[in-house]
């Protein structure tokens, strides 16, 4: 599977990145997080992160200096 755009912009920002199953865990960026409590997958063109220690997708977009925006596939006019 070759990540779009979009995923691969969020995986270079996050550290610890590996693959698990479908998508990926990593070191969540909005909390000092030493246990990869962050799961990214995609889904439909949209980037989902999920943070088992309860950090908001806002949050953690923050952490990493992007947009929630950023989470998704842009659209070609």
């Amino acid at each position: 599977m070759n990540p779009s755009p979009a995923l691969a912009g969020v995986l270079n920002k996050i550290k610890g990145v590996r693959r698990s199953g479908a998508g990926f865990v990593g070191l969540c960026p909005a909390h000092d997080d030493r246990e990869r409590s962050l799961s990214i997958s995609e889904s439909d063109g949209k980037v989902l992160l999920h943070c088992f220690a309860g950090d908001s997708a806002e949050e953690i977009c923050s952490a990493l200096g992007i947009d929630v925006s950023d989470l998704f596939e842009r659209l070609s006019p």
